[in-house]
C-alpha cells in the first residue's frame, strides 16, 4: 500500500519535470516556442512567453498585436491574436521545423517565423 503512494509521487514528479525544459544558462522554458521570433520578411517580431504573445513592428517597435498560444502537439502551435491595425481577431496553426523555424497557416495566408 505504501509503495503505491511512492510510485504515484515519483510518476507525478516525472510528469512535472517532463513538462519543463531547460534552456541556455539553465533558464527554464515551458514550451519550444518561448522567446522572440521574427517574420521571414523581417516586418514584425513576436514574443511568446507563458502562453501570451505580443507582436511589434520590427523597425519602429510599435505594438501590432496581442494574443495567446498553446501547444496542440509536440510540433504544433495554435496562435490566436487581436490585430490592432485591423481591429480583428485572427488565428493560425503553426508547425515547428526544428528549434529555430516555424511555418504558420491561417485562412488564405501563411507566414514563417525564425527564432531571433
Amino acid at each position: 500500500m505504501h509503495t503505491r503512494y511512492i510510485t504515484a509521487a515519483v510518476l507525478l514528479s516525472a510528469a512535472f519535470l517532463a513538462g519543463c525544459q531547460t534552456g541556455i544558462g539553465g533558464r527554464e522554458i515551458s514550451s519550444p516556442v518561448e522567446g522572440r521570433w521574427m517574420s521571414s520578411d523581417r516586418v514584425f517580431v513576436s514574443t511568446f512567453s507563458n502562453g501570451a504573445m505580443t507582436t511589434e513592428d520590427a523597425k519602429t517597435g510599435a505594438q501590432l498585436a496581442t494574443g495567446s498560444y498553446n501547444m496542440a502537439g509536440p510540433q504544433t502551435v495554435e496562435i490566436s491574436w487581436y490585430s490592432i491595425a485591423t481591429k480583428q481577431q485572427r488565428a493560425a496553426t503553426c508547425t515547428l521545423a526544428g528549434s529555430s523555424s516555424m511555418t504558420c497557416r491561417q485562412p488564405g495566408a501563411s507566414f514563417t517565423l525564425h527564432r531571433v
